[in-house]
This record gives C-alpha cells, structure tokens and sequence, in this order.
C-alpha cells in the first residue's frame, strides 16, 4: 500500500494528540474558592436585554422580603394591643387586615416565582446559543486537545447547574436575606435589650459559615469535576464500543468506569457529610437564641425590665422565625450556589476560549478562482517544537490531478489541512491562484473546496439531506442528476428507500461503501473547483469501483484535484505525484518518471508489489 497508514482528518484530528479535560481550566482550579462576583455579574449581564422583567423580579423579591416580616409585626400587634385588651372589634379588623397582607405576600411571591423561573429560562437559551455559535468559530486544534465528554458536559450539564441557580438560588438567595434584614430591623425597634441576644450570636453564626463554606465549595467542585469526567467516559466508550467489544475489553472499560463513579459517589458523601454538620449547627444555634430569648424575654416580663410586654416576647419570637429560617434555608442553597457558579465557571471557560488564529475579514472574499494552488516554504507544528512540514514548496496548475503519497506521518494529512484552511502555516504561506488564504474570508475558500474523506461523516437524516449539504438549494432533482453522472443513481435507490433512507447517526445504517458513495455525490453536486480525495475509494468494492473509475475521471476533468490514494491505479493516473518523506517533498513526477529515478517512490512502490513487478519496465 503506497504511503500507507491512516489520515487525521481535515476536521482537525492530526497528530497532535488528544489531550483531556484535565489540561483545561478545571486542572488549576481553586477547589475552596469563595462565590466569585465577578462570575455573578457576568451572568447578571445576560439579564439585561430583559431589563423589565429583571427589574420586576427584584421589585417583586424587595417586596415579599419586606412583607414577610411586616406580616409578624402586624400578628404581634394584634395580639399584644387587641387580643390581650379584650378588644374584639379591633381584632376582627387587625384580622382582616393580616389576612389582606398574607394574600399581598403571596401574590408578591407567585410574580416573583414566575418572572424568576422565565427569567433563568431566557438566560440559559441566550448563553446556550452563544457557546453553540463560540465553539462554532473555535479552531480545529481546540477539538484536538479537548474531550467530546467535556464539551457535552460544559454545554448540557454545566448548563443545567446555571439554569437551577438562577431560578432557584440567585433571587430566592436576595429573598431570604432581604427578610433576614428587615427582620433584624423589625427586632431591633420592637425590643434594643432583645436583640443584643442577636448581636451576641452572630459571630458563632459567622464562624460556622466561614468554617463550612470553604469545604462545601471544595466537595461541591470536586463532584462537579468528577461528574464531568463520568459524562466525557460514557460518549468515548459509546463511540468506541466497537473497538472494546472487539478486543474483549468490556472489562476493562467497565472498571475504569467504575473508579470514576466511585470518586463521584465518594465526592458527593463527603459533600453530605459537610451538609449534615452544617445545617443542624445553623439550627441548633436558632433554637439556642429562641430558648435564650425565652429566658431573658421571661425575666423581661416578669420583672417589669424596660416595660417589657408578652405581646413583644411574642413578635420577637415571630420575626425571629423569620431571621434564623432563612440562614438555614441559605445553608441549603450554598451547595447549590457553589455547583452553579463552578458551572458558569466552566461555560465561560469556553467562551473566553481565543481561537489560536483570528479569520480574516469577511470582505476579503477569495471570488471565483481558476484552482491554482501554491505551497511557498509552509512549516507547521501542531504541537509547540514538534514541527510537521519543513519549508515545503510546491506548485499545483489549474486543472491537474496531483497525488500525495508518503509514510504514515510524512505530512499528506497536513498538505491537506492547510488547503481546507482548518489550520493556518506555522511559516511561509498557502496560495490559490497567487491569494494567501490567510489573509481570505474563511467561507469564502471553503465554496471552492469539495472534500470527500475515508471516514465521512453524516449526519442524522435522509440521504437527499446529507447530499444537500454540498449545495443547500439544490433540488431532488438536481441530487439525482450528479449520481446519474456519477452512474451510482442505481446503488443509491436499491437502499430501503431509496434516497429518502435515514442514514441514522453518524451513518450507522448504511454501510461504509454506501457512505462513500453519498460523500461523492455530495461532492458533484457541490462543483468545487479544487477537490481533495482521502482514501476516496478504500471502503469501495472492486465491481463498485469498476463502475466509478469513469465517473471519477469526469468528477476530476477540469478541477484541480489533490488525491491521497493507497490503491496503485488511482496514483499512477496522476498528473503529477508528490512524493513526501518526513515533512519534505522528496520528490515529484509522473509515476513512470518517479519509478526510473529508482528514489523514494520506487522504494514504496516495490513495497506495493512483488520485486519482480516492481521493476521500471512494468
């Protein structure tokens, strides 16, 4: 097989090599970080095209955190000026009253509750349509040091864990401490000796927090990680099951699966665990305040102290119900709190993502060309001091077919990388027709592109739509007239039904010469001007090929047609052959040429057939 060894394909997978999740931002993250404000206000941010509803919601929250405890003033008062008096008149009144209150209250909270779940609802639509477009313009290198899991897990999971702090945390968190303030102003004007009891226990209160808080942040961002690590382990297992079951390792794969479940699980109790302390301490120490203001309230009474009043023991003990409930209501929602900003922490790690290199402006349009294509001393390096091409020059006339052959990792991959400009020169420049397509509007190269890979991928749905995709406007008809022309029209309707057959994801249920065979077409329809084959006919049989040796030729008439083939006949009828050897063209020429400089080629070519066969007069 000349230049044998598979490609990387042009959608970004080249040597590189993979790198995880774990070399992103996650690695160095600060696992006991505090809430971070400035993630708060760049949510906060996304509000703003819904300023009203925004502004109604935090109304409508300054409203019932004001209410609330405005509701125990009013029952303390009845109580201790009406009831205690025996005036039933002014207590059927102070009853109505607190009944017209209660339904404000909860009318406040119905409109709150409704606006604020809304209000998450269009945030995340807005912050999930913009990290689909972002990775939309990331470059192909980002895919290739990034995990398919991780990016699932930034753009579904990570998603969720905003979606729940915003509705569940953000306005409902500004609640409880807007009641936790007016209650404390409603104790300290009901009763100043009282509500030093307050003062005296806020700082336990305080060091409980500040001792919990930093472990909970840590447990909750570690079990945010190792979900994260779970989601990214199930979509490789699932793509790659094939090879798993292939080689028995099921195994294997389910005890690497297993040690990250049990990290998860391990995570998560130990999140539990720090709840399960923190929680009934906040609480224990509101039940110590409540018996405390028992003790001192009941002296107060008793004694005659400052003209206390049971009425104003009573209303104490009301808002003080509306003081301690919401710290332990605020405990509950820090894990949340924390999970969500280490989401949106992770989300906005994408979006700040650069791409390595910035596509030239859209005026720049490349136009209709005649396919000249150009290699002027291109060097280039996927990873930092590992270069692939050194200095490479060569020359492509409109028109010509040109094939690239060379060793797994000699760089025919790269050639055509840099032609579909997933990736630009690390050195020198890649010309169509004397234009450096560095300095072109991106999508304005690609129009003159038609790819058809060894691996092509489809997408979900009907043959006629993943043909479309080469020319979006392009009718039925138009569809079945480039396979005509391709004389595979046949092949196509013998499918179950026939071109409106769903190929399934990724393809799954039409076999590999039949994806090839919907790659070419797609390609005809397209009519580029410069056509790169990868494999083009490896998946194909031999009576398939036969048939579409003549359609080929027609395909590559009049296109300039870059072709990294394995199979002899396709190189031999190359215009030109490219011969590469470790990131160097060794050499070119037509096959004939190439076999009697006895060079590289002929090496590959005596590996490709018998030494006999093998010799310049075959």
């Amino acid at each position: 097989m000349i230049g044998g060894g598979g490609m990387a394909s042009a959608t970004g997978v080249a040597s590189g090599g993979g790198s995880s999740e774990r070399n992103g931002r996650d690695q160095d993250e600060q696992l006991e970080s505090p809430l971070d404000f400035k993630i708060l206000r760049r949510i906060f941010s996304y509000m703003g095209p819904y300023a009203a509803k925004r502004n109604l919601v935090f109304l409508m929250t300054a409203c019932r955190a004001f209410l609330r405890p405005a509701n125990a003033l009013l029952l303390g008062w009845i109580i201790s000026d009406f009831i205690t008096h025996g005036d039933y008149r002014m207590t059927v009144w102070g009853t109505l009253g607190y009944a017209v209150l209660a339904l404000l209250t909860e009318y406040t909270q119905h409109l709150r509750q409704r606006h604020a779940l809304e209000m998450g609802e269009f945030v995340v639509r807005d912050l999930r349509k913009e990290l689909y477009e972002h990775l939309q313009i990331l470059n192909m290198d980002f895919y290739n040091k990034t995990k398919l899991g991780s990016i699932l897990s930034r753009v579904i999971s990570d998603m969720e864990t905003v979606r729940r702090g915003l509705q569940n945390v953000f306005f409902f968190g500004l609640l409880l401490l807007g009641m936790m303030f007016w209650s404390g102003i409603a104790m300290l004007w009901v009763s100043p000796q009282l509500f030093l009891l307050l003062v005296l226990i806020a700082p336990v209160l305080a060091f409980i927090n500040r001792f919990f808080h930093k472990r909970i942040s840590k447990y909750s961002r570690l079990a945010q990680r190792s979900q994260s690590r779970i989601t990214g382990n199930v979509a490789e297992t699932v793509k790659g099951i094939q090879v798993i079951q292939s080689y028995t390792q099921e195994n294997r794969s389910y005890e690497g699966f297993n040690r990250l479940v049990a990290e998860n699980a391990e995570n998560n109790v130990n999140l539990g665990y720090q709840n399960a302390l923190f929680v009934p301490l906040l609480e224990f120490n509101g039940q110590a305040f409540l018996a405390l203001l028992l003790a001192l309230g009941g002296y107060g009474i008793i004694s005659g102290w400052e003209g206390m009043q049971v009425g104003d023991v009573l209303t104490f003990f009301f808002l003080a119900n509306f003081f301690f409930t919401p710290i332990q209501n605020l405990a509950r929602i820090y894990t949340v709190a924390v999970v969500s900003m280490a989401g949106a922490e992770r989300l906005f790690d994408i979006l700040d993502t650069q791409p390595s290199w910035k596509h030239a402006d859209s005026s720049s349009q490349l136009g209709v060309v005649s396919g000249h294509v150009s290699f002027r001393n291109v060097s280039f390096e996927y990873v930092k001091g590992s270069p692939v091409l050194y200095g490479l020059s060569l020359d492509i006339q409109p028109g010509q077919t040109v094939a690239l052959v060379g060793h797994t990792g000699s760089g025919k991959s790269t050639i055509i990388n840099l032609v579909s400009k997933f990736y630009l020169p690390t050195a020198g420049s890649v010309l169509i027709d004397g234009k450096d397509i560095g300095q072109m509007d991106t999508a304005s190269v690609r129009q003159q592109l038609g790819i058809v890979l060894q691996n092509n991928f489809l997408f979900s749905g009907t043959v006629y739509e993943n043909i479309r995709l080469g020319k979006p406007g392009a009718s039925d008809a138009d569809i079945r007239a480039a396979a005509s022309s391709l004389d595979c029209l046949d092949l196509l309707e013998n499918m179950p039904d026939g071109l409106e057959t769903e190929v399934g994801e990724l393809g799954k249920s039409v076999s590999q010469g039949q994806r090839q065979l919907i790659c070419f077409t797609r390609a005809m329809l397209a009519d580029p001007r410069i056509l790169i084959l990868d494999e083009a006919t490896s998946a194909i049989d031999t009576i398939t090929e036969s048939r579409l040796q003549i359609a080929l030729e027609k395909l590559l008439s009049g296109r300039t047609s870059i072709v990294i083939a394995h199979r002899l006949s396709t190189i031999s009828k190359a215009d030109e052959i490219f011969v590469l050897n470790q990131g160097r063209l060794a050499e070119s020429g037509s096959h004939l040429e190439l076999l009697e400089m006895h060079g590289h080629y002929y090496e590959l070519y005596r590996q490709f057939v018998s030494l006999s066969d093998a010799e310049p007069a075959a």
